[in-house]
Order: C-alpha cells, then sequence, then structure tokens
C-alpha cells in the first residue's frame, strides 16, 4: 500500500500558486497556477490508442449481394443499430446479435425501475409497521410488475 501511495506521488502534478506581489488591472493577466509534471506524462499525448497487428482490420473481402439480400441485411443492421459491416463481422465470428430496445421497452424498463424503487420503500414499512399494514400496497404493486414483465416479454407492444 505504502509502494502505491510512492508511485502515485511521483506520478502526480505538482501544482504551484503564485501570488502577485501588487493587486493586478482588468487589462493585466498573470497566470495563477503553473504545472509541471513529470517526463512520463509528457510522453504521454493521449488519442487513440494503437491497436496491435492482429487485432488491426486489414483484410477485405468483396461481397456480391442480390437485391432482396441487401436489402435485408441493411434493415438488420438498421434494427440493431450497427453498420451492415459490423453485423457481418459478427455473424461470422458467431457473436449474438440483438435488436436494440424500442422506445416502448425502454419506456417499460423505467416503469419497471420506479417501481422497484416503491417496492423498496414498502419494505422498509414493513419492518416498521409490520407486513399486515402495508400487504394491499404490496399486492397492488405487485400486479403491476407482473403487468409490466409481460409487456416486455410480449415486446413493448400494448395489448
Amino acid at each position: 500500500m505504502l509502494h502505491e501511495m510512492e508511485k502515485l506521488k511521483m506520478l502526480a502534478e505538482q501544482v504551484y500558486v503564485s501570488r502577485p506581489s501588487k493587486p493586478c488591472s482588468a487589462r493585466q493577466i498573470i497566470p495563477l497556477v503553473s504545472i509541471k509534471t513529470t517526463k512520463k506524462m509528457k510522453d504521454n499525448k493521449g488519442g487513440r490508442p494503437t491497436v496491435s497487428p492482429a487485432e488491426k482490420l486489414k483484410y477485405r473481402i468483396p461481397v456480391r449481394l442480390c437485391t432482396e439480400d441487401f436489402y435485408n441485411l441493411q434493415a438488420k443492421a438498421k434494427a440493431v443499430g450497427m453498420t451492415k459491416t459490423e453485423l457481418a463481422r459478427r455473424a461470422i465470428i458467431g457473436c449474438p446479435i440483438r435488436q436494440r430496445l424500442t422506445a416502448e421497452q425502454m419506456d417499460c424498463i423505467r416503469k419497471l425501475s420506479g417501481m422497484g424503487n416503491n417496492l423498496n420503500q414498502i419494505a422498509r414499512r414493513a419492518n416498521v409497521e409490520g407486513y399486515a399494514n402495508v400487504r394491499s400496497e404490496y399486492l397492488y404493486l405487485a400486479d403491476d410488475i407482473d403487468k409490466v414483465i409481460i409487456l416486455l416479454e410480449d415486446g413493448g407492444k400494448d395489448s
């Protein structure tokens, strides 16, 4: 633990605050903070990390599709929210491809989140007051949760 703290101290930036000896006017700009960094921090220019040669996407495979197949691929890519190339790449390596959540499904998830919060509040009250006092609220909320879960399983469509 102490060794890690020493490493952090060595890598941390040192900040020096200098105060002007006399008050500055509105036109005068005096830097209040000067930052000195270690050599290791100066070498790191930021940006995207380099990709190893094994991970680089350097091979191309031209594929010809009929009109129907092309539009099917385009529709599936739009439904899952990725490019046609990324969809094909993931299909080749065997990744499961799932559709994006619809607005109705997101709404159901928000409702479930709120109901979970309400259920926690009911559980707190049950611990304080006793289960018999909050039983009706619990049963009502449990019924609502079941309805929302069924709605999510049906794809978010109101029926």
